[in-house]
């Protein structure tokens, strides 16, 4: 049977000391903070329209259509 070898890069000292870090304008990052913070609350409105939906179908189900239908007419 054949050993696997396995090797694992090797990061030096100078390659964390050359490492260039961007300096990005203060309006950018603004920028890109508020585009993060609305892709959250997006993502917590999506889950909240997905459980809604979800307990619409089972109200449906179990209630009928139109209670369903005035459950989620938000």
């Amino acid at each position: 049977m054949l050993a696997h070898h396995t090797s694992y890069p090797v990061i030096k000292d100078d390659d964390i000391l050359n490492l260039k870090i961007p300096i990005i304008d203060l309006d950018i990052q603004n920028k890109i903070e508020n585009k993060i913070k609305t892709s959250f609350q997006l993502k917590a409105e999506s889950k909240n329209l997905l459980d809604l939906a979800k307990r619409a179908v089972e109200v449906a189900i179990e209630e009928g259509e139109d209670v369903a239908m005035e459950m989620i007419d938000i």
